[in-house]
């Protein structure tokens, strides 16, 4: 069994090694850990218990004391590194980034727009076949509503799946629109099983259930001016920010 993922990253992303303050990295570790996360995300609707879902994990993307049945593989297409870079009139992104920018950026990061290609190749003839689900769903989900690094549930290191392949095989086609899109997230949700929202308990942990709720708020071409934009709602919303004739101000 082979799987290539092909994502885009869409707003900064600050991850690294353990020389964070001069290069970012891309590391297989990372995604792996990212991995495993989505993927008890979507397999817990599926295989309807946490034992059940553990089970499966431990045997596909093993754990501290069992193998993995999967070659992970990353492969970076096209990388845009910054080293530093001045953020100082951008109120939002500092906001959103606390700690990770002081007017200009304190650590290397990833741009917009670099590509990298995530592979898995199964190490065993014979694999579960709820793997050939699973595995898939869990890196579309990545890439309809993950990151990766630091300050990711910020906005920061947004992916995008581009392209995914299963045996040689695409089974993905990227939305080039809000309909589009609107339109994968729905057919996401419907594979889960997950028809509305209501009507369900919540999970035990962080996964995807009857209380799951998307929405799509505003777009744009620019994704750093629309993460600046949420950064300053978020700041005015919390009342650390004054507006003034359609400005954001930061206090003294």
């Amino acid at each position: 069994m082979r799987l290539e993922a092909t994502y885009k990253i869409t707003t900064p992303m600050f991850l690294a090694g353990a020389e964070q303050e001069n290069a970012p990295e891309l590391r297989p570790p990372s995604f792996k850990g990212l991995l495993c996360f989505w993927f008890r995300a979507v397999a817990l609707p599926k295989l309807g218990n946490w034992k059940e879902v553990q089970k499966l994990e431990k045997e596909l993307l093993g754990s501290t004391d069992q193998q993995s049945s999967f070659f992970l593989d990353l492969k970076i297409e096209e990388a845009d590194k910054i080293r530093f870079s001045d953020f100082s009139n951008k109120f939002g992104l500092i906001y959103l980034g606390y700690g990770l920018f002081r007017g200009r950026s304190q650590r290397p990061y990833y741009r917009g727009n670099s590509t990298f290609t995530l592979r898995l190749l199964s190490k065993k003839r014979k694999i579960a076949e709820e793997a050939k689900v699973l595995l898939p769903l869990a890196m579309k989900a990545l890439g309809l509503f993950g990151g990766a690094g630091a300050r990711s549930r910020r906005g920061f290191g947004s992916l995008s799946l581009l392209s995914l392949s299963l045996d040689g095989r695409e089974i993905w086609q990227a939305p080039t629109n809000v309909e589009e899109l609107a339109a994968s997230q729905r057919e996401f949700l419907s594979t889960l099983g997950i028809k509305a929202a209501g009507g369900s308990k919540l999970p035990d942990y962080t996964a995807f259930s009857g209380q799951t709720k998307t929405w799509i708020g505003k777009t744009g071409e620019n994704a750093f001016e629309l993460l600046d934009e949420i950064g300053l709602e978020l700041l005015h919303y919390r009342s650390y920010g004054e507006k003034e004739n359609g400005k954001y101000t930061l206090p003294d």
